[in-house]
């Protein structure tokens, strides 16, 4: 099971490192890392670009309750319309498959 509670980008976070944190009902920071996204030395990369592709990690990292939530939700909406033999029913189930497993 992953960290309950809405997962967002640090908005103290600035510089070489984003961190994903999350919050409880009240808004609260219930955890204070979730995960973190530093910034790697490529030197083909222009420095700008870096910084636009970890805050992108991150906030996809940030974004991974509500895409699971939505994989689900979506997969029962095909379900009902569809069934399950079908490539995006199945493509769904081994997405969620994926991000529920546990380590």
């Amino acid at each position: 099971m992953f960290t309950q509670g809405k997962w967002e980008l640090d908005p103290s976070q600035t510089g070489i490192v984003q961190t994903v944190i999350s919050r409880n009902e009240s808004g609260e920071v219930e955890t204070r890392c979730i995960a973190q996204v530093y910034i790697g030395y490529r030197q083909h990369i222009k420095p700008h670009k870096i910084i636009i592709d970890r805050k992108a990690n991150a906030a996809l990292i940030a974004a991974a309750p509500d895409l699971l939530e939505a994989c689900k939700e979506a997969q029962v909406r095909i379900m009902i319309l569809d069934g399950n033999n079908n490539e995006a029913y199945q493509s769904l189930g081994k997405a969620i498959a994926k991000a529920e497993t546990e380590v």
